[in-house]
Formats: structure tokens, C-alpha cells, sequence
């Protein structure tokens, strides 16, 4: 897959955090009432 696909899908998938009180709805609303969340190891020390 050549970065010609990739990147129009990272911009897709992306998400900006800008500090508002919304900024993660949409991905709140992916997790739903799972108990279980795995975030990845690119996401150590973001808190």
C-alpha cells in the first residue's frame, strides 16, 4: 500500500484534540459500554 492510500485514510481516521469538553464524544461513543479498552502503547504519558 503506497503512501498515496495511507495518508488520505490517516486524515480520515484522525481525530483533533483542541482542548474542548467534547473532543472525545466520538470516541466515547466507539467504546460504548465496553469494560475493556486497550489504547495503545503510543498513548504512555499522554494524560
Amino acid at each position: 500500500m503506497g503512501s498515496t492510500v495511507i495518508a488520505p485514510a490517516m486524515v480520515e481516521a484522525c481525530h483533533v484534540i483542541t482542548g474542548e469538553g467534547a473532543d472525545y464524544d466520538s470516541l466515547l461513543e466507539l467504546i460504548g459500554d465496553r469494560r475493556l479498552v486497550l489504547i495503545g502503547e503510543a498513548s504512555h504519558g499522554t494524560i
